[in-house]
């Protein structure tokens, strides 16, 4: 007999991925949708720009210039590679 997976035994994201995994699609704009899933695509590389960016399909100068715009707004966005 195949026991169903519970929700509670999937581990839980955490930093912006976790806020990307709870997005409520239908009340966010797009350039928050953009936002979230830029930083989220950030946290699953680890902090390597260039890696993000890579992944992302956009410069990396492009890349810089939204992690600028999100430590102005707040966000805890680290510099590592």
């Amino acid at each position: 007999m195949v026991t169903p997976l519970r929700q509670a035994e999937a581990p839980a994201p955490v930093g912006p991925s976790a806020d990307f995994a709870r997005l409520d699609v239908a009340r966010v704009t797009l350039e928050e949708l953009e936002r979230r899933y830029v930083l989220h695509v950030y946290d699953l590389e680890r902090g390597h720009q260039r890696r993000c960016a890579e992944r992302l399909g956009i410069d990396r100068r492009t890349l810089y210039r939204k992690l600028k715009e999100c430590r102005e707004e707040g966000e805890d966005v680290r510099r590592i590679g």
